[in-house]
């Protein structure tokens, strides 16, 4: 719901954390958790399209779209590893102290304490990504789904190539909740695999009427949650 009104997924990543953080009583420890779901999930994102990409060698797509793709996983993948390492904790602290004071320095250093405690949380990380790849999954068969009902020809094969594709482009925080971007690169990364343009626009204008349903619910939801706290602390 909150992502409608931001670029890309930030305002849900916002509200979550904070909401995270009124639960708990600590705001440096939701964030971070929150960063590294979100971080899991871009890992998970990109294996999925470097999977779809070594399975499916056939399908016609630019090779400058490749080398995007393929460059921005791997940097991705390699940004994740200096989790593995001390030192760029060090580092992260040292900034940190040098250009925060106060408050803010110490939320940033619990901030950075949260994401490099993970290090040694292998299980958990890979919990993370294992659900990603699953959410993935799900998005390429709700892709598949609609291209049926509307006549869109386009393999599944191939929309587990072009779906992830389809979602790391959106994930550019241009406009407000990727509207434009999404719909773009679906009628660009659908049309590789020869679904005319109307049609893939048509897929890409259902699954955001989706979006906005859902969103919505989660509007409701969010709601009913700030009237519940609200209560709590009337002591209703």
């Amino acid at each position: 719901f909150f992502n409608n009104f931001t670029p890309g997924n930030v305002g849900g990543d916002v509200v979550r954390g904070a909401m995270l953080g009124r639960g708990t009583g600590n705001s440096a420890d939701a964030f971070g958790s929150v960063f590294l779901e979100r971080y899991t999930g871009f890992i998970g994102l990109c294996i999925s399209v470097l999977l779809g990409l070594a399975a499916n060698p056939g399908l016609p797509i630019p090779a400058r779209v490749v080398f995007v793709a393929a460059g921005m996983s791997c940097g991705l993948l390699a940004a994740g590893s200096l989790i593995l390492f001390p030192p760029a904790e060090r580092m992260m602290l040292a900034i940190a102290r040098a250009v925060l004071k106060g408050g803010a320095a110490g939320k940033a250093e619990r901030f950075i304490g949260t994401v490099f405690s993970f290090r040694t949380r292998w299980r958990v990380l890979a919990k993370a990504v294992f659900w990603s790849l699953v959410y993935n999954l799900l998005a390429i068969f709700n892709t598949h789904a609609a291209c049926l009902a509307l006549g869109a020809d386009v393999q599944f094969g191939h929309l587990a190539v072009l779906v992830p594709m389809v979602l790391m482009v959106s994930a550019v925080p241009l406009t407000l909740n990727a509207v434009g971007i999404m719909e773009g690169a679906f009628v660009y990364f659908l049309g590789l695999a020869g679904a005319g343009g109307d049609a893939a626009l048509s897929v890409a204008l259902v699954l955001r009427a989706k979006n906005l349903i859902v969103g919505l619910m989660g509007g409701v939801v969010a709601a009913w949650w700030r009237r519940r706290g609200v209560g709590a602390e009337q002591g209703e």
